[in-house]
């Protein structure tokens, strides 16, 4: 980082596990002044580079940091690692919490137009971006290099399931019992119910990656008296879906002067939103990725130990780790309730619902975003800011 950055290492918020072994750890840095799309010198303080992991550096991770446009001095730094598992950091930076964002309205050209982003964590505190191995810009030198486990990055995945569907199955719903049937046809009722909905934001229509066309079946909503009233009132937003911002990204991150501006190692490696060999949802391994760690509630319950603080939030209306089963096993941790469940604000509107625990001298704060789906910081950018920024402060919600 720059040399008179001297930042607070007191609060360190990692979103996922990560435990890396470092051997003869090697970097390269520069210094970004401008980027194509932005008009003018970017009004932050970016760095770009390579940290090089292993024996022989094999795996080269690229990042992406921005420093604390209040004051890095004494602000925070946050080290902002992206899920998928083995997906970019492109998402966050533009369309989370990241200094710019798109100007969807005015992108016409060859490179997406940009914009400063108001609500930026960058505004409380200095963020390191990370593109996870084989995606962004990250690279390996070997087949090998690419090889990594839970260990390296934590890929939790919940599941959201009827009371029918608990009773049936015994609360095992991965190796369910070939002979359960009842646990089996209540699997599938759930996948029916589930099916057309958008897992990421419950209110938006759901959308292949690839395409803008909407993925739900209609007819199957039409047999609903009430979604059917709902569905007729959704039909001006076929035109336009949450993906479709994704796709500047893409564009952006594609082009050849961007890449010469960031200082990207030239024909390294092609640049991709996610590693497909890791980014695999059913939780198989892969000859890249292993899924060791079915659970990180034990590295959570390990933390209550410290002396630490810990900060856990969820979009409400998020349907990939609905926020009931993060707030289950919050309390599976035995901790004192320090603040019952209560409503917290911004601008005198309820943002969200929080409660507080601690045990000796550790302590999480829980809270949900109201109205905010999965990634919460891009449905609902100045709630998030203001809620870190509180927390940062170490003050209540």
């Amino acid at each position: 980082m720059t040399k008179h950055t001297k930042i607070a290492l007191s609060v360190i918020l990692i979103l996922f596990v990560l435990q890396i072994n470092l051997f003869q750890l090697s970097f390269s840095q520069s210094f970004i002044t401008s980027l194509p799309g932005f008009s003018g010198k970017l009004p932050f303080k970016l760095e770009t580079g390579y940290v090089g992991l292993g024996e022989e550096d094999d795996l080269q991770l690229f990042y992406y940091f921005v420093e604390s446009e209040r004051n890095p001095i004494d602000d925070p730094l946050l080290i902002w690692i992206t899920g998928g598992p083995g997906c970019s950091a492109i998402r966050s930076f533009f369309n989370q919490l990241g200094p710019l964002r798109f100007d969807y309205d005015n992108t016409y050209g060859k490179i997406p137009k940009l914009l400063d982003n108001p609500y930026s964590w960058t505004k409380v505190a200095s963020v390191i971006f990370v593109d996870a191995s084989g995606s962004g810009f990250s690279y390996a030198k070997t087949k090998d290099g690419y090889k990594t486990s839970d260990t390296l990055a934590s890929a939790s995945i919940y599941g959201f399931l009827k009371k029918s569907t608990k009773k049936n199955c015994n609360g095992d719903y991965v190796n369910v019992n070939p002979a359960n049937g009842l646990c089996k046809r209540s699997l599938a009722e759930v996948d029916e119910c589930l099916k057309d909905l958008n897992e990421h934001q419950i209110l938006e229509p759901n959308c292949d990656d690839t395409t803008t066309m909407l993925q739900w079946n209609k007819n199957s909503f039409k047999r609903s008296p009430v979604t059917g009233r709902l569905l007729a009132q959704l039909q001006g937003s076929d035109t336009w879906c949450r993906v479709d911002n994704y796709e500047l990204a893409i564009s952006w991150a594609t082009d050849e002067d961007v890449q010469k501006a960031l200082n990207v190692r030239e024909g390294t490696t092609e640049w991709s939103k996610c590693n497909t060999d890791h980014y695999y949802l059913g939780r198989n391994d892969t000859d890249t990725y292993k899924y060791n760690i079915p659970s990180s509630v034990v590295y959570h319950r390990n933390l209550t130990r410290k002396n630490c603080r810990a900060l856990i939030y969820s979009g409400d209306h998020d349907m990939v780790f609905p926020y009931i089963g993060t707030r289950r096993w919050i309390h599976t941790l035995g901790l004192t309730v320090d603040r019952t469940w209560k409503p917290w604000f911004v601008k005198s509107q309820v943002a969200g619902y929080t409660e507080s625990f601690f045990h000796d001298d550790y302590s999480l704060t829980f809270a949900t975003v109201k109205g905010a789906g999965h990634a919460a910081p891009e449905f609902k950018p100045e709630e998030c800011l203001a809620m870190v920024d509180r927390w940062f402060a170490d003050t209540r919600l």
